[in-house]
């Protein structure tokens, strides 16, 4: 479980380091003290969008994950297949598929849900 939960930290670096990695020829925009507003690019602003929906549900799935670990219950695989969820979610959203990125983030919330039901 813990492996999972440096997964979904690493996960949660990488979303929050990945618009400045696509947006590479405003590199000075992102290291002054950014008084201004840019025009991004779709693809950066999607990728930005994911990454602040990602940190809308990592303390729930963080929570969730400590509390398994203290009262000893596997809830591994709801674990991982949100972490996966996520991972798909970002794809598809910084790939612009709106639809089945929705039905992703139910995924995602379909598995917080059933980690908690087991934490009950």
């Amino acid at each position: 479980m813990i492996e999972l939960i440096m997964a979904s930290m690493v996960l949660a670096l990488f979303q929050s380091l990945l618009p400045t990695l696509i947006n590479a020829k405003n590199l000075n925009y992102f290291v002054s003290n950014r008084d201004k507003d840019i025009d991004l690019p779709p693809v950066v602003a999607r990728v930005k969008n994911a990454a602040r929906n990602l940190l809308e549900s990592l303390p729930i799935f963080l929570t969730l994950a400590t509390l398994a670990i203290i009262n000893d219950i596997d809830v591994a695989q709801e674990a991982t297949a949100w972490l996966v969820f996520r991972l798909a979610y970002l794809l598809c959203y910084a790939a612009g598929i709106a639809y089945l990125r929705t039905l992703i983030w139910f995924g995602s919330v379909v598995s917080l849900i059933t980690m908690g039901i087991q934490l009950i």
